[in-house]
Formats: C-alpha cells, structure tokens, sequence
C-alpha cells in the first residue's frame, strides 16, 4: 500500500486501537459484500439495504445512546438536521442499495474492486468544491488505484485449456 502523510512514519502502540478498529471495520466490510448477495436475492437491494440498516441500528445504539444524552438538541441548527436527513437517504440508502445490487448482479470481488474509485472521486470532489490542491501524489494515487482496478478486471481472451476445448470441439466427428 502507498500511504503519504505529512507527520512522518511512526509505529506506536499508542495507534494500535485505532488500527484495530479499522481493521474490524474492513473486515466487516468485506462479510457485509459478502452475505447481502443472498438477501438482496431473496428481498430486493432496497429492502436487504433497509434491514441490513435497521440492524446496525440496533447493534450501534447500546454504544451511542450515552453519548446522546449529552447533545444539547435544542442547539442543533436545521442545516445540520438537512445534512442528517440527506446523508441517511442519499448517501447511505441510495449508496448501499446500489453496492447490494452490484453485489448481486457482478459478485462480492468485482464489486469490491470499485472501492478503490471512492478516494479518487473524493480528492477530485476536494478539489473542486473545497479548492484543494491536487499534486502529483493524488495523480500517483489515482494511477495505481485505476491500474489495479483494470488489471484485476482484465481477463484474457481463453485459457489454454479453453482454447484447446475450441479447438477439439472444432474438429469433425468419426
């Protein structure tokens, strides 16, 4: 993996919850791709999406629910409820519904080969709503991200094995 960051290299257990819990993360990512396939299956992407959801819901609320006593509702403004409102519709329903269709329609390892465009949408996003500088690492970055995607969706014409199946099956019955 290619990481750049300005702070310098460190390897410290004062980091190591932290990598932990991104890779728990990853890891339930991944089990997540896997097993909505079947559910989108059997009840459609928007409805897997809306129990899958409900779900998280639930197994998340035991660990925010403290911390939301303490949020001084009242002092919340309406862009921010606006922003709640559209970042729970559009960007999770829409956006996981979508990844539960492609899931089933192209499969778990296609699919997840397209996580690798969201970094390279959201530094072009950067910089163009937020006016970012682009420099030559994003461009690095974007290059070997796109690399591996069509390398790893590239497939060859026939194997050797098909190839020679085509070539006996060409040939004329005794």
């Amino acid at each position: 993996a290619l990481v750049v960051g300005g702070g310098g290299l460190s390897v410290s257990s004062h980091y190591l919850s932290g990598n932990l819990l991104e890779l728990a993360a990853a890891g339930a990512w991944v089990w997540y791709s896997i097993a909505v396939g079947p559910v989108v299956r059997a009840l459609g992407a928007l409805r897997a999406t809306g129990a899958s959801m409900a779900l998280a819901t639930l197994l998340i609320l035991p660990f925010a629910a403290p911390e939301m006593w303490h949020v001084a509702w009242g002092t919340v403004s309406w862009e921010a409820w606006l922003g709640l409102i559209y970042g729970a519709t559009a960007g999770m329903v829409v956006a996981m519904s979508l990844w539960g269709r492609s899931i089933h329609r192209l499969g778990p390892r296609q699919t997840m080969l397209y996580t690798y465009v969201e970094p390279c949408s959201a530094v072009i996003v950067a910089g163009l709503v937020l006016g970012e500088s682009l420099g030559l690492s994003q461009g690095i970055g974007a290059v070997l991200a796109f690399g591996g995607i069509w390398l790893s969706s590239a497939r060859p014409d026939s194997s050797p094995s098909q190839a020679a199946e085509l070539q006996l099956a060409a040939l004329p019955e005794e």
